[in-house]
C-alpha cells in the first residue's frame, strides 16, 4: 500500500471552524468555530440512482427562531476601517538620512481602508446607557450570526440591551481588497472591533459609560475571550461558546491533536444518541476505501465509485484520497452542526440539515446491517464491500445531498461558493497564526491513521500561500492557559461539540467560569417517551456554597431550557457562581446553582 498523503485532508479539515455561541450557552448539546452541489458531469448508468436520503424527524425550532426574522429588526451599517491598524504611511519618504530630511516631503499618503459591515439592533435598548451586547464576528457572513445567536436576542429585552453584530474582515461582504491578504489576522480583526466599539460609545446613540459584553462562538468565542484580555477597558465581560483557545502548540500540558476527531466520533456513538453500530460501520467503510488506494486496485476503485454513486471515475490512489477526505468532511461538519432541531447554519444558509444530523447519518450508515450480520467488522467479499460503501454514501448524503435531488456525488465540487471562500480565508489564517495541530489515528476515532506532521503542514502552507506559519504564536500573543490575570469571562461547551475538548471546561477562578452541557440518559417512563426533548445538565466541579434550587413545570417543548439558561446567564453576568447544574426533560426541569 502506498503511503497516505494527508496534506489535502488537513487543508480541508482546517478550512472552516465556526459555531454560534449562544446555541451552546442557550440550549444546544453543542457548545456552539460549514452543501449540496448537483454534479455538472453526466452520471454513468451505474451512478444514475440518486443517493438515498433517509427520512428525518423534525424537531422544534428554538424560541428565537420563532420570532420575526431577527435580521429584519436590525439596521445594516458600514464604516471605513483601516486595512492595517499597526503601521503608519510615510508619505513616500524611503530613508531617514539628512539628505532625505532636507528635501521637501510629499503629502502623506492616506491610510488604506476597507468597508466593514455591521448590524445594530436597538429595538430593546433602553436609553443611551443601554448595555451593548457585541457579537465578535467569525470567519463567515455575519448575517448567519445575526439570525442564529439566540442568547443575545433572548437576553436583550431583560437587560434593555442593544445588539451589535460586527463582520470579520475578509469574510462575508467585508472584503479587504486585492493585495491585502496579509492583513487577514485575528489581531487586525480585534482592532476593527475595538475601534468600532469606541466609535459607537462616542456616538449620539450610546454613552461612553455603556457596558459592552462580547459574545462569540468557536473562532468567534476565541476572539471574544481575547478581546476581554486585550481590550479590558472596552469590553466589560465575555461569553464564549465552544472556544478552543487551548488548541495551540506551546501549552502545558501539550495540546491533544486528536481531540477534535475523538469528539466527532463521540457524536456517532450510542452515548450521544446515535446507533450503537455506527462507529464500527463507518470505520469499516473507511478501511475498505483504504484498500482501493493500492496501485493495482482498479476493480476496488470501480466498486467504490459505483457503490458510492460518484460522478467521476477513481483512476488513481490520489482520487481515493480525495474521496476519503470528502466523506470525512461530512462527518466533521455534521458533528459541528449536530443541533436538536433543523438548522441551515452549518450549510451557510444554503439548505437545511435535519435535527441531530449525526444520528440521521448513523441510521443510514448502519443500513448495511440488513446485508451483513457481522457488525461491520468483517467484509470478505465484494458484496459486503459494496454494501459498506453504499451505506457510507447514504450517511454523507445527509450532508452533501440534503436537498435529495443530486444524481451523483462530485467529490471535487466542494460545497457552495460562500463556504469555499470562507474555507480559503480560514486556511490562510491557519497557515499564518491559527496553526492548530490536528490528527486522527483510527482507534480513538472512526477514521484512519492521519498523524500530525508539522513539517508537512508548513510545507503545504508555503506551497499554497507562500507563507510560513508562526507555530505557537497564538499562545505567545494571548497566553494560552495562563489566564490568572483575566476576569469576567464565561465559557460554555457542549458534550456533543467536537471542539469542546479543546476549550475551558472547568472554572479557572471565581470570575472565570465554565459551563458544560452533558447528555444524560432517560430513566423514567416519562423521560423515555420524550427523547425528542433533551436532558442536559450544566455541570461544574467546585465546592458548593449558598444553594439555590427551583423546579419548573413543562410549558412547551423548549420553554424550560431557555428559561433556565437565562437564569444561568444572569448568574454569570451579575456575580461569579461556583457551580451550576441543570437537568430538564419533558417531565420538568431543575436548576441548581451555588456561589461563594
Amino acid at each position: 500500500m502506498t503511503a497516505f498523503n494527508n496534506d489535502d485532508v488537513a487543508s480541508r479539515r482546517h478550512s472552516v471552524m465556526r459555531l454560534p455561541p449562544a446555541r451552546a450557552v442557550a440550549m444546544l448539546p453543542l457548545a456552539l468555530c460549514v452543501l449540496a452541489t448537483a454534479c455538472a458531469a453526466p452520471a454513468s448508468a451505474s451512478a444514475a440512482r440518486a443517493p438515498r436520503f433517509p427520512r428525518v424527524s423534525r424537531g422544534h425550532p428554538p424560541p428565537h427562531a420563532r420570532f420575526k426574522s431577527p435580521i429584519s429588526q436590525c439596521d445594516e451599517r458600514r464604516r471605513d476601517a483601516p486595512v492595517d491598524h499597526f503601521s503608519f504611511p510615510r508619505g513616500g519618504v524611503s530613508g531617514v538620512s539628512l539628505e532625505a530630511r532636507r528635501r521637501p516631503r510629499p503629502r502623506p499618503r492616506p491610510t488604506a481602508t476597507y468597508s466593514q459591515r455591521y448590524f445594530v439592533c436597538a429595538r430593546h435598548a433602553r436609553g443611551a446607557d443601554a448595555p451593548l451586547f457585541f457579537y465578535v464576528g467569525n470567519e463567515a457572513d455575519v448575517e448567519l450570526y445575526v439570525n442564529n445567536t439566540g442568547l443575545m436576542w433572548e437576553l436583550a429585552p431583560e437587560h434593555g440591551a442593544a445588539l451589535v453584530f460586527a463582520e470579520h474582515r475578509g469574510y462575508g461582504r467585508s472584503p479587504l481588497g486585492d493585495g491585502n491578504l496579509a492583513h487577514l489576522t485575528s489581531e487586525q480583526a480585534m482592532a476593527d472591533y475595538a475601534t468600532l466599539i469606541a466609535e459607537l460609545k462616542t456616538s449620539d446613540a450610546f454613552r461612553s459609560s455603556a457596558a459592552v459584553i462580547a459574545f462569540g462562538g468557536s473562532y468567534g468565542g476565541m476572539l471574544s475571550t481575547w478581546m476581554r484580555l486585550k481590550y479590558p477597558w472596552l469590553v466589560a465581560g465575555a461569553i464564549a461558546g465552544s472556544a478552543p483557545i487551548w488548541s495551540f502548540d506551546g501549552e502545558s500540558p501539550r495540546v491533544d491533536a486528536g481531540a477534535f476527531a475523538e469528539g466527532v466520533t463521540h457524536d456517532a456513538s450510542e452515548d450521544a444518541g446515535a446507533n450503537a453500530a455506527c462507529v464500527g460501520r463507518v470505520r469499516a467503510a473507511f478501511a475498505t476505501m483504504l484498500e482501493a488506494r493500492r496501485d493495482d486496485a482498479r476493480r476496488e476503485r470501480t466498486t467504490m465509485r459505483e457503490s458510492m454513486r460518484l460522478c467521476d471515475a477513481l483512476r488513481a490512489p490520489e482520487d481515493v484520497d480525495d474521496a476519503m477526505a470528502w466523506a470525512q468532511d461530512a462527518f466533521d461538519y455534521m458533528a459541528m452542526g449536530n443541533y436538536p432541531y433543523p438548522s441551515s447554519y452549518i450549510l451557510n444558509g444554503d439548505g437545511t440539515l435535519p435535527a441531530y444530523p449525526m444520528r440521521v447519518a448513523c441510521d443510514a450508515a448502519v443500513g448495511f446491517e440488513r446485508l451483513s450480520g457481522d457488525g461491520g467488522h468483517g467484509h470478505d467479499d465484494d458484496d459486503d464491500d459494496a454494501g459498506l460503501l453504499s451505506a457510507l454514501a447514504d450517511a454523507v448524503g445527509v450532508f452533501y445531498n440534503h436537498s435529495g435531488d443530486a444524481a451523483c456525488f462530485d467529490i471535487r465540487a466542494g460545497v457552495n461558493e460562500d463556504s469555499r471562500r470562507d474555507g480559503d480565508g480560514w486556511d490562510w489564517q491557519f497557515c499564518t497564526e491559527q496553526f492548530m495541530p490536528s490528527s486522527r489515528d483510527g482507534e480513538r476515532d472512526m477514521f484512519w491513521k492521519q498523524p500530525w506532521n508539522e513539517s508537512e503542514q508548513i510545507a503545504r502552507c508555503e506551497k499554497r500561500w507562500g507563507v510560513t506559519p508562526r507555530v505557537g504564536w497564538a499562545t505567545t500573543q494571548f497566553g494560552g492557559r495562563r489566564l490568572s490575570d483575566a476576569s469576567r469571562i464565561a465559557w460554555s461547551n457542549g458534550d456533543l461539540d467536537p471542539w469542546s475538548r479543546l476549550g475551558v471546561n472547568a472554572n479557572v477562578s471565581d470570575s472565570l467560569v465554565a459551563v458544560r452541557l452533558v447528555p444524560i440518559r432517560p430513566r423514567t417512563r416519562c423521560e423515555r417517551r420524550s427523547l425528542r426533548s433533551w436532558t442536559f445538565p450544566v455541570v461544574d466541579r467546585s465546592s458548593p456554597a449558598l444553594h439555590f434550587q427551583r423546579t419548573f413545570d413543562r410549558v412547551g417543548p423548549f420553554q424550560p431550557p431557555f428559561r433556565l439558561m437565562r437564569r444561568v446567564a444572569r448568574f454569570v453576568v451579575r456575580f461569579p457562581f461556583a457551580a451550576a447544574r441543570i437537568t430538564w426533560t419533558s417531565c420538568g426541569a431543575t436548576l441548581t446553582t451555588s456561589r461563594a
